[in-house]
């Protein structure tokens, strides 16, 4: 499936994923509750986890595709800004990995999770954008 437009920025394509999964739990928050609990903790069969692994990552090349650079400030280096812009989702994706394993992530606040997010979209356009 094609998650990007073309010539789009890469936080405005973050964004908009993260509106696509905000909808779809919304709509099935059984179904992504179920999911994060499975996948986090381990509990889908090896076959399954190493396929969505692979998912996962050939999703994330796609997300870096025909991007718009001319957003980005003119006075960083581009590369360089994409780098910590992943790492920081990353971090993010991170830390809700870690809460769901240690048992400490509120299923029930997913609703927050994508709120943060974009507050944290927000917060890396006015870091890394004109």
């Amino acid at each position: 499936k094609n998650y990007t437009q073309s010539y789009e920025g890469f936080i405005e394509r973050l964004i908009r994923v993260n509106s696509f999964k905000q909808q779809f739990q919304s709509q099935h928050p059984e179904i992504l509750n179920f999911f994060i609990h499975q996948y986090f903790k381990g509990l889908f069969p090896e076959e399954i986890l190493k396929k969505l692994k692979q998912l996962d990552y050939e999703f994330k090349l796609r997300l870096a595709e025909d991007l718009n650079y001319d957003l980005f400030r003119d006075d960083i280096n581009v590369d360089h800004a994409m780098q910590l812009i992943s790492w920081t989702i990353q971090g993010y994706e991170h830390d809700i990995e870690q809460q769901a394993i240690s048992n400490s992530f509120n299923f029930d606040n997913l609703e927050q999770c994508f709120e943060d997010s974009q507050i944290y979209f927000e917060t890396l356009k006015k870091v890394y954008y004109k």
